[in-house]
């Protein structure tokens, strides 16, 4: 049976920008076991990649701690929003964040999804058909990514850090 959803995206790798629609999905599972949704979603991050000519992203386990942590983050404050934390915003934010995970970017990027009865592939597609979103999977100036996915209530919550360490 089809439902109508409305699901969020937002991407915070320029200034804030949120991007909202409605579609039409199947409802999606009442649980999930996040290891291996995040696992999934680095795998598609690296087949989109590959199919545009790029080199794969390492998955470093600092960037998926700071994925993580945005991903409960929102989960927690019910918000699709890479903003949801306190402090001097967003970008400050992502900054501090994989900073404090013992992570020193030169580049760091980051998308954030979510969506109340969806699954990580139609999440992966709505940010690869995004361009703003797009620009941050396909991203020639990094070289590692993090994924954090978080369900809770039907809600799934997917981060995706990326990013470059300073030499």
């Amino acid at each position: 049976m089809l439902t109508q959803r409305f699901m969020t995206i937002a991407l915070f790798a320029a200034p804030l920008i949120f991007c909202g629609c409605n579609t039409t999905m199947r409802t999606g599972p009442t649980s999930i076991d996040s290891a291996r949704a995040e696992a999934q979603a680095a795998q598609m991050v690296n087949d989109a990649r590959t199919a545009a000519g790029l080199s794969r992203l390492s998955v470093d386990p600092r960037l998926s701690r700071a994925a993580r942590a945005q991903s409960e983050t929102m989960r927690s404050k019910a918000s699709f929003a890479a903003d949801a934390t306190e402090g001097v915003g967003h970008w400050g934010n992502l900054r501090k964040r994989v900073e404090q995970m013992g992570y020193s970017p030169r580049v760091v990027r980051e998308n954030v999804a979510g969506g109340e009865g969806v699954g990580i592939a139609e999440l992966h597609q709505m940010l690869l058909d995004s361009p703003k979103h797009r620009v941050n999977v396909l991203c020639t100036d990094c070289a590692e990514m993090g994924v954090g996915v978080v369900f809770s209530n039907r809600r799934l919550y997917l981060t995706q850090v990326f990013g470059a360490q300073r030499q």
